[in-house]
């Protein structure tokens, strides 16, 4: 057993012979020979224990080589790095750079670097001799290769482990996710056999596991247990460790020794083991390098290296295991040992006396050199100590770096300079810290200083602490592979010369692009120093716009030649801005060019000036045609019969214009310097204000449509509120016009109001039309079945039915009504009668406390009409004013003539025409309507009476009547004050004789008949009912559903046709279109009109184009039977149905 602390006596004298030699060949001349380039590519980092001894080894054995050599040194770093695209980034980085410095030799470190070199050896380095160093066999082969392996004997190892500690049952092998790892783990495997009797190997993958969970499965084993280490470089969630950390983590852990296959581990918590040497394995590379340099040719198994392992130990980890140095094998290494007392043995005395004896010879030959030794040492000292200084105290940044990229000394002001420390410099190479814009140049300047040429003048730039960046300027000169080089800090005139240029740009762009003409002049004086001329030096593109002269006629020439004067212009002004260095601003015409111009100058370098102007001849014009355009505006002004409002930024108003100060709400001394809320109305001021707000907001014109209440007087209002603006366009106030609309407000209710109760009626009438059409099916049903029941129950039930048919009839009469489809009749009618008529209804029936009366003043009362509607109408309006007294109270029927002018017309919301009109007043004394209540007066279905009082259809039935007979109707109504409804109709031609007027009397009887009738309508329930009445009463009936059917079955029937009744509406077509096709085909026909609608214009002008009559539905069968007895009996003068071919339609 040997510890480090003592020396092999058997080494000791060759080593001081090989010192002595080396001596010798120091103070003999040496041979000047270039280096060899090696690149030596590492797998690991720089900290990594076994990659720091076989780089020791191989710095130790290149250097003391007769070989000169240049080392390129690149760490991969892969045990840290876990960017799966790790290799190909490190890949582009070599080839960019060795494709510049080709190395004459590669030497691969570890799997990882080999790896690299064999995926991408077609295209990097092809034919550069390869040599790899690891543990295991290669794990790619690559084709002229030279391996140097180092075998690992983990059964020495283990077998070791066990017979240090008997009772050992248990090997925990503790490996990671690494290549390397996973080759171990593979080999221990292989091994287990060979221990499967004397212990159980399990294990322990921190792949599998994360770094904490594998501390407590080492924390929980028993004392049978021992530990073999051979990687913890990550865990399974992605976490590294450094050799140093992984080793404290697992030796803190457990509680059992740990052993280990290589000598990167010890002195970190292994006991030991027989340990592969790192130091040893460079050494065995390095030698093989130097062979190939020197130009032998090496196969793989020539070049194989077995390099002797050996037992190493801890001797701290022993003591705390309680493992006697004794227990070691023979010749075992232990390290950490404390010194300790041997007893001086003979061999020692040799090797002293080996020593004293080299030592002379050496001493003997150092003394020839002495002297001159002595004075070399004293002029390097004092050089160095100026070097010193001169680092010390230099500006500049001074290096010395090697062409590997390492810095080997720095001068202080690089920590001064970057921030950096000078160790943490020294720690990385010089491309760690170029920016990595600059990193390409930098790499070609370093190949020229490879390639022996000096660099000048070269800049980029170096990461400061900050994170910020710093320009350098370089210049640098090598010397084999050091580099001397000295730098300095541009940084500050970098950004003064980028700032410059910025600056130069900025100012440039600005004279280009100025909206105003600029030019440059130097000013010209005779010899007292007065000015005489001046010469245009430069001017921008605006001063070419303006005055519309090119660059090549101006600058360079005097101001006399370019504007073609006897004088320059403006000579005194500018004259004295140069001279007193005082700038002034000018405001003049230019006659020449018939321009004005506001012209600033200013004084620029000795003697010159600068005019910076603008052609403000458009705004001057402009000024005279606003000053014209203001007294416009006051003239204007005065002639307008609007209301004019001047509002200052503030809202305040400011200047008024009424021409009429009755339109305004209050004198304008009281409102003139307020705003309008202190003056109108809250609800008035507040819409103004709104308006002022978005006009001031940027909105267009503003249109505010206000009431306002002017000395008792309800008026409506317009106003049109638009902004003013300065000439820098901030808002200066608004302008606001307003117009009386009361006139044309009113009118436009009048006709919302009227378009509105046109829109219902034409609801109503066609909701009427069809409803008649169903009411006529029920209505003679129920007649004819009481006429054949003999039943008397089931006969009161048939005339119940008929009643009820009957009431709804009326309904839709009144709605009929309504909507000017309910007059049936056009005969002269006497108003005075008719009112007669109703007195008498409401005598019989009305409270005795209400008192009626008459006032007919009107001497001609007769209109022209239908008079059931409009005793209906006049009973109805009798009939609401009874209503509207519950108490009691006057009821007055007035009449008289008027005249309708055309002004009444045009202001009138009826359909009235100038003329005369009979005006029938209703008025009552009850208790009156809201306006909100005469707003829907005469809507249909509206009414103010408790629920089942009325249907909501009597004035609407009042209003379609007085429409039908062309006339108006308005009411004048107050809450309290009673109410009086007005009629006006038109009168008369002139009055009728009594024998014109109409009488009315109960219906005829039913009568029996022959003949032969054609029915057309479209409703199925008609055609029924009507045809079943027909037959009932003695006729033959044809029925068809439409116009057309029913024209063609008369061109080819027409002769046994008697009589045809025809349904007004129908599809495909009507009854005025088929009645006027069957005339053509028989001149003599005759026929019946038949309509849910009441006898309006269409059926009177199908009457007037002779139809017979006119049957309205729903009918009764007695008022069919005689409607179509009336129209069967020949009058005097007609021809018949039988009328001669002549008349007839050719018909083929």
């Amino acid at each position: 057993m040997r510890t480090t602390c003592l020396i092999r006596p058997s080494r000791l004298l060759p080593c001081l012979l090989l010192t002595v030699l080396a001596l010798m060949s120091y103070l003999a001349p040496a041979a000047e020979a270039p280096p060899r380039k090696i690149l030596i590519l590492y797998s690991y980092h720089p900290g990594h224990p076994w990659t720091g001894k076989v780089r020791a080894a191989i710095q130790d054995t290149l250097r003391d080589s007769d070989v000169p050599v240049e080392v390129f040194s690149e760490y991969m770093d892969v045990r840290r790095a876990g960017n799966p695209d790790h290799l190909e980034n490190l890949y582009r980085c070599y080839k960019s750079k060795y494709d510049l410095v080709a190395p004459d030799l590669v030497l691969a470190c570890d799997d990882e670097a080999l790896t690299l070199l064999a995926e991408h050896r077609q295209e990097f380095l092809p034919n550069v001799p390869l040599v790899y160093s690891g543990l295991h066999a290669p794990p790619v082969s690559v084709p002229g290769a030279v391996n140097v392996l180092q075998e690992i004997e983990y059964l020495a190892t283990l077998e070791l482990a066990l017979r240090l500690r008997p009772r050992t049952h248990r090997i925990v092998v503790v490996v990671d996710g690494t290549p390397t790892a996973l080759t171990h783990e593979a080999e221990l495997l292989k091994l287990a056999p060979a221990l499967e009797t004397r212990a159980e190997i399990e294990i322990l993958s921190l792949a599998r596991y994360p770094m904490a969970e594998v501390r407590q499965q080492l924390a929980a084993l028993h004392q049978d247990s021992v530990v073999l280490v051979l990687g913890h470089n990550r865990d399974r969630d992605g976490q590294t460790f450094t050799f140093p950390d992984a080793m404290r983590l697992l030796r803190s852990a457990c509680p059992v020794p740990m052993y280990s296959v290589t000598d990167s581990r010890l002195g970190l918590g292994i006991v030991g083991g027989k340990l592969v040497s790192g130091y040893s394995q460079g050494c065995a590379a390095a030698n093989t390098a130097l062979r190939l340099l020197r130009g032998e040719h090496l196969t793989d198994e020539a070049a194989r290296v077995h390099v002797e392992n050996r037992y190493m130990f801890d001797y701290t980890e022993l003591q705390h295991f309680s493992i006697p140095l004794s227990a070691l094998p023979p010749d075992s290494e232990v390290i950490n040992q404390p010194p300790t007392s041997y007893p001086v043995h003979l061999h020692d005395v040799l090797i002293v006396l080996n020593v004293v004896l080299a030592l002379c010879v050496i001493i003997g030959l150092l003394l020839r050199l002495n002297l001159q030794r002595k004075r070399a040492d004293a002029a390097l000292r004092a050089k160095t100590d100026e070097l010193n200084r001169f680092f010390d105290t230099n500006l500049d940044l001074l290096c010395i770096a090697n062409t590997d990229g390492q810095f080997l000394r720095l001068s202080r002001q690089w920590e001064n300079t970057l921030g950096h420390p000078l160790r943490e410099l020294l720690a990385y190479r010089f491309l760690d810290f170029v920016h990595p814009d600059d990193v390409e140049s930098t790499l070609r300047a370093v190949a020229d200083l490879s390639a022996q040429k000096a660099v000048v003048d070269f800049v980029n730039r170096y990461r400061h602490q900050d994170g910020s960046y710093r320009w350098l300027e370089w210049r640098s000169l090598p010397v084999g592979n050091l580099i001397y080089a000295a730098a300095r800090d541009i940084t500050e005139r970098k950004n003064a010369e980028e700032a410059l240029h910025r600056s130069e740009e900025h100012l440039q762009a600005l004279f280009q692009n100025m909206a105003e003409g600029v030019a440059l002049h130097e000013l010209l004086v005779d010899a007292s120093g007065r000015p005489t001329n001046y010469r245009i030096i430069a001017i921008n593109p605006q001063y070419e716009r303006i005055l519309g002269l090119r660059s090549e006629t101006v600058v360079g020439h005097l101001g006399t030649d370019v504007y073609g004067t006897a004088e320059p212009p403006y000579l005194a002004e500018v004259g004295r801005v140069a001279l007193s260095g005082r700038a002034e601003r000018l405001d003049a015409p230019f006659a020449p060019m018939g321009k004005h111009f506001d012209i600033s100058i200013a004084p620029w370098g000795e003697k010159g000036f600068a005019t910076i102007f603008t052609d403000i001849t458009d705004r001057k014009r402009a000024e005279v045609a606003l000053r014209e355009r203001e007294e416009r505006y006051r003239a204007t002004l005065a002639s307008m019969t609007d209301l004019v409002f001047v509002l200052d930024r503030a809202g305040r108003i400011t200047d008024c214009h009424a021409p009429r100060l009755s339109d305004l709400y209050v004198p304008p001394a009281t409102f003139l310097g307020k705003p309008f809320a202190d003056v109108l109305p809250p609800s008035v001021a507040d819409l103004l204000a709104k308006a002022t707000d978005a006009v001031r907001a940027g909105s267009p014109v503003q249109t505010v449509d206000y009431e306002l209440e002017l000395k008792g007087r309800r008026t409506w209002w317009s106003a049109n509120f638009s902004a003013r603006w300065d000439g820098a366009g901030q808002y200066d106030g608004a302008t606001i016009v307003a117009r009386e609309v009361t006139e044309r407000k009113l009118m436009e209710d009048h006709l919302r109001q009227t378009e509105k109760m046109t829109a219902i009626g034409q609801l109503a009438g066609g909701i009427a039309h069809d409803f008649n059409n169903q009411l006529t099916g029920i209505l003679g049903y129920a007649d004819m079945l009481a006429e054949v029941c003999a039943d008397d129950e089931l006969k009161r039930f048939a005339k119940n039915i008929a009643v009820s048919a009957r009431r709804a009839a009326d309904l839709t009469q009144q709605l009929l009504a309504f909507g000017r489809k309910g007059k049936y009749l056009s005969v002269p009618v006497d108003i005075h009668r008719l009112l007669a008529e109703v007195v008498a209804i409401l005598d019989r029936s009305i409270d005795k406390r209400i008192r009626i009366s008459r006032v007919l003043r009107a001497d001609r009362p007769v209109t022209l009409g239908d008079p059931t509607q409009l005793q209906n109408a006049l009973l109805n309006l009798a009939l609401n004013a009874r209503d509207a007294m519950p108490q009691g109270g006057d009821l007055t029927f007035e009449t008289d003539v008027v005249t309708l002018g055309n002004a009444d017309c045009q202001g009138s919301p009826h359909d009235v025409v100038p003329g005369e009109y009979l005006r029938v007043r209703i008025a009552d004394t009850g208790c009156g309507m809201s306006d909100e209540v005469k707003k829907h007066l005469f809507e249909p279905f509206f009414t103010t009476k408790q629920p089942g009082r009325g249907t909501g259809m009597g004035l609407a039935s009042v209003y379609g009547a007085v429409r039908n007979h062309r006339g108006a109707i308005s009411v004048d109504s107050a809450l309290g004050r009673g109410t009086t409804f007005s009629i006006l109709l038109p009168l008369a031609p002139e009055a009728p004789d009594a024998a014109d007027m109409v009488e009315f009397s109960p219906a005829a009887a039913s009568v029996r008949a022959t003949g032969r009738v054609l029915l057309v309508d479209d409703e199925a329930s008609v055609r029924d009912v009507a045809g079943d009445m027909l037959r009932g009463l003695g006729y033959h009936v044809v029925t068809c559903v439409d116009g057309q059917e029913a024209v063609k079955y008369y061109r080819q029937n027409w002769q046994q046709i008697d009589l045809v009744i025809l349904d007004m509406v129908m599809p495909v077509m009507g009854g005025r279109d088929a009645f006027l096709a069957m005339r053509r085909i028989n001149p003599g026909i005759r026929a019946i009109l038949s309509s849910g609608y009441s006898l309006d214009g269409e059926a009177q002008a199908i009457l007037d184009e002779g139809v017979l009559v006119f049957v309205g539905k729903p009918y009764r069968q007695s008022e069919l039977g005689r409607k179509v007895a009336d129209a069967m009996t020949p009058k005097q003068g007609d021809a018949g149905p039988a009328a001669t071919p002549a008349h007839a339609e050719q018909r083929g």
